[in-house]
């Protein structure tokens, strides 16, 4: 019980100064969900270098490793 407090607290004293963009949420959201980069941008009605530098920058704000990762990331950490 104490690792899972301890866990727990570890991931959102970093949630706390994150900050994405509702657009950087709403992407990674469609990611969270499956859907490819492609169907993302199909959906939101934008570029897909569009999807590709918000869930860059969503990456680069979590420090994960890509945007399936952070996707994951953020489920946990509450920020989508």
């Amino acid at each position: 019980m104490h690792s899972r407090l301890a866990a727990a607290t570890r991931d959102a004293a970093p949630a706390a100064h994150i900050r994405l963009s509702p657009r950087e949420a709403e992407c990674l959201r469609w990611c969270a969900d499956g859907l490819s980069m492609p169907d993302i941008a199909q959906v939101l009605g934008i570029g897909y270098r569009s999807v590709r530098f918000y869930l860059d920058e969503a990456t680069h704000k979590l420090g994960a490793a890509n945007s399936r990762q952070d996707a994951t990331i953020a489920v946990r950490l509450g920020l989508i």
